[in-house]
C-alpha cells in the first residue's frame, strides 16, 4: 500500500506494505438471497483484489458498483474509506469510515483506520478517541493494532509516557514477531524522545531482530550513537539503512548523517 500514500504516513503507522495495521479479507459471496447483493458481492470481492495491488480507481469503480447494487454493508464502507484514503481523498475516506460504524457501532476495524486517517491530518485527539472507540469492542480481533496507533497520537502530541503504555498494552497482546517489530521501533522512537537512550537503543536491536530488514530501525539506532557519542557505530547503522533501502526517506536522511558524522576538511 504505497505510492497514493504520503511520505508522513509511509513513515508513522501501519499500511498494508509498512504498517498501518489493518485487515483486508475477501468476503464469503455465499448464501446469498438477491441476484443483485450476489453481484454487489463480487463486485466488492473484485475491489479487494485491485486494492491488494495497488490499483485504488480501479478498486474504487467496483466498491462503487457494489455499493450501487447491494444493501447497506458497513464492510464495503470500510473498504471505500481505504480506497479513498490511499488517493489521499482524506474527506471522502473519513466520511465512508463514519458510514461504516454508523451502521455497526462495533466494527473496530473501521475505528481503527479512521483514527489512522486522523493522525495523517495530525488531529491528534480524534485520533486517539477513534482509537479508544475500537478498544471499547471486547470482541476486537486486533487490539494490539489500536494500542499501536495510540501510542503514535499521543508521541505526537508530546505525551511520551502515554505513549509508551501504550506499547506495553500492544506488547501485552502477544502480537506476531512481524508486528512486534513495529511495536519495537516507535516503543525505542519514544524513549529516545524521552531521553533514554540506553532504552531505546535495546527496543530499536530488539526491532531489528525480529525484522532485520526494517531499515527505518537501522536509522533511530544510528540516531542513538549519534547521541551517545560513537560515531563509528552511527555511520555503520546509517549505512545500513542506505544499503537496504537506497531509494528511501530513510536513506536520503542517513546520507546527510554521514556526511555531519565525516571529518570536515
Amino acid at each position: 500500500m504505497r505510492s497514493d500514500r504520503t511520505g508522513r504516513s509511509r513513515k508513522r503507522i501501519f499500511s498494508v506494505s509498512i504498517g498501518i495495521w489493518i485487515s483486508i479479507v475477501f468476503f464469503c459471496t455465499t448464501g446469498c438471497v438477491a441476484v443483485n447483493q450476489e453481484e454487489a458481492d463480487s463486485h466488492m470481492n473484485i475491489g479487494v483484489a485491485y486494492m491488494q495491488t495497488g490499483k485504488y480507481n480501479s478498486a474504487l469503480k467496483e466498491f462503487l458498483k457494489a455499493e450501487e447494487l447491494g444493501e447497506p454493508n458497513p464492510k464495503l464502507h470500510y473498504l471505500l474509506g481505504i480506497a479513498y484514503h490511499r488517493k489521499g481523498l482524506n474527506e471522502l475516506a473519513i466520511e465512508q469510515m463514519k458510514k461504516a460504524v454508523d451502521l455497526d457501532s462495533k466494527y473496530s476495524e473501521a475505528y481503527n483506520y479512521l483514527g489512522v486517517i486522523y493522525i495523517d491530518l495530525e488531529k491528534w485527539d480524534l485520533a486517539i478517541e477513534s482509537f479508544e472507540k475500537a478498544l471499547a469492542n471486547i470482541l476486537y480481533d486486533t487490539p494490539a493494532k489500536a494500542h499501536y496507533n495510540m501510542g503514535w497520537a499521543y508521541y505526537k502530541k508530546g505525551n511520551y509516557p502515554a505513549a509508551l503504555q501504550q506499547y506495553e498494552l500492544a506488547r501485552a497482546q502477544n502480537p506476531e514477531p512481524v508486528d512486534m517489530s513495529f511495536i519495537e521501533k516507535n516503543w525505542g522512537i519514544v524513549l529516545l524522545a524521552s531521553g533514554r537512550t540506553a532504552e531505546a537503543l535495546k527496543h530499536l536491536q530488539k526491532s531489528i531482530e525480529l525484522m532485520p530488514a526494517l531499515a527505518e530501525s537501522y536509522y533511530w539506532i544510528g540516531q542513538c550513537y549519534v547521541v551517545q557519542k560513537n560515531p563509528e557505530k552511527a555511520k555503520a547503522a546509517f549505512q545500513e539503512v542506505i544499503k537496504l533501502e537506497p531509494e528511501s526517506e530513510w536513506s536520503e536522511k542517513s546520507r546527510k548523517k554521514l556526511e555531519e558524522l565525516s571529518p570536515r576538511r
